[in-house]
């Protein structure tokens, strides 16, 4: 059996080196597709064994995924983002179980601020769907927030080897990316029900840290657990707080 491992990328200079390497063991083809990126992301990718560089304009997360899913030539999808890596456990469970692998298969996910593990609350295990068998899964939902949708209903092989994302450099790019979030969301959002997003908006955001912070022991992350799910709060706040004034808009020029 074999897998094609699937990057899309947009100035990862950074951090594709890392990506790519942790993939070489277990990989038969590395597909990248960039989006016109302006560092060395492209220079350093092809450098690589097994990696074809394509580029693409970037319309979205969701047709960019699925557009470089359909450039695979493996029996098998291992997709990651550029910011990502696969773990040691990982790459041996890949080299090790070459001839026996699930149709499809999640991993825990252990994300990075800075040098700092967080391994509670509403980041852990943040399990993903990144493995699947080619042609059984399309990427689907809204924007920030895409999902595999398959094609027929196959059991989730929950595995316990996980990926690591360098998810933010420093807390003030974790803020950032928040709002970018939260912009991107608002947009889906706003097609919602007044009822549903007012609801939302005085519930969901204490709701969530509530579930993040005390349920999932986010404060078990002492002072950077507390800042991870007060962020959160904000976010949805404010991505169900712009919601309902674009929606007002759009009655208002109706």
């Amino acid at each position: 059996m074999t897998i094609t491992t699937v990057i899309i990328t947009f100035n990862e200079a950074l951090q594709i080196g890392k990506c790519i390497e942790s993939v070489l063991p277990f990989s038969d083809e590395i597909i990248v597709v960039d989006s016109f990126s302006t560092d060395k992301t492209i220079e350093i990718a092809a450098s690589f064994p097994k990696t074809k560089v394509y580029q693409r304009i970037f319309d979205n997360y969701i047709l960019q995924k699925n557009y470089a899913n359909s450039l695979a030539s493996s029996d098998f999808i291992f997709s990651l983002d550029a910011d990502e890596w696969a773990s040691d456990a990982l790459q041996t469970y890949f080299f090790d179980h070459k001839n026996s692998l699930p149709q499809i298969a999640s991993f825990p996910r252990i994300n990075k601020i800075g040098t700092k593990s967080i391994l509670h609350g509403t980041w852990y295990p943040d399990r993903k769907i990144r493995f699947w068998q080619k042609n059984h899964a399309q990427w689907a939902g809204t924007t920030p927030h895409e999902h595999l949708a398959f094609s027929k209903d196959i059991i989730d092989t929950k595995l316990t080897f996980p990926i690591i994302h360098q998810a933010y450099s420093d807390t003030h790019s974790l803020w950032l990316k928040s709002k970018k979030y939260a912009t991107l969301a608002s947009q889906g959002l706003s097609k919602k029900t007044w009822i549903s997003i007012g609801v939302s908006l005085l519930f969901s955001p204490m709701i969530k840290f509530f579930k993040g912070y005390f349920l999932k022991k986010g404060f078990l992350n002492g002072k950077m657990g507390f800042l991870i799910e007060f962020t959160i709060f904000v976010e949805t706040f404010s991505k169900y707080y712009q919601a309902a004034f674009i929606k007002l808009g759009k009655k208002n020029s109706s």
